[in-house]
């Protein structure tokens, strides 16, 4: 059973075509995207992830209908963007806070996932004082709350140190 069903996916850009697939079935498990840069990975995950519109039928385990049945979309598919882009008037911990609410995530599975990407540190500071690094964390962190079908990790490794690096791979596994 495919965790992940893509028919007829074509993504345009000022009338170029920017991804065109004709089908895409992906299992469960660990999926890595490769090509080079402006080959149209980020705009795959940002489609996938909702951020950016869709016309084409996207079902993910074979019952939410991404881009018709939002809610859901939400609830199922996580997002780490590459260069992440937070509020920066918010504390990451009010952040985080209200991604545990909405996602139906717990303080202990977030205790945990900051342990394994260390932002303690910095938590309960505002996101304008974080360096590109924490802002990472910060982006992983709430991409992993809740009971997420599929995560989608953009340039996961970019900007965190070795620690945060083995964390996360902690979390992938």
């Amino acid at each position: 059973m495919a965790l992940l069903d893509i028919q007829a996916l074509v993504k345009r850009f000022d009338h170029r075509i920017i991804l065109e697939q004709d089908t895409l079935q992906l299992e469960k498990g660990i999926h890595l995207l490769t090509g080079s840069n402006g080959s149209g990975k980020s705009t795959f995950l940002k489609l996938l992830s909702g951020l950016i519109p869709f016309e084409v039928k996207i079902v993910l385990n074979r019952d939410i209908y991404l881009g018709k049945d939002h809610r859901n979309h939400r609830l199922a598919v996580s997002y780490s963007e590459s260069e992440p882009q937070l509020p920066v008037y918010l504390l990451g911990s009010y952040l985080v806070e209200m991604y545990q609410q909405l996602k139906g995530g717990n303080a202990a599975q977030t205790q945990s996932i900051k342990d394994l990407l260390g932002i303690d540190d910095f938590f309960e500071q505002k996101i304008s004082s974080y360096s590109s690094g924490m802002k990472k964390k910060l982006a992983l962190t709430l991409a992993f709350i809740g009971q997420p079908v599929l995560i989608l990790l953009d340039e996961p490794f970019n900007a965190l140190d070795i620690e945060a690096k083995e964390g996360l791979e902690s979390l992938i596994k």
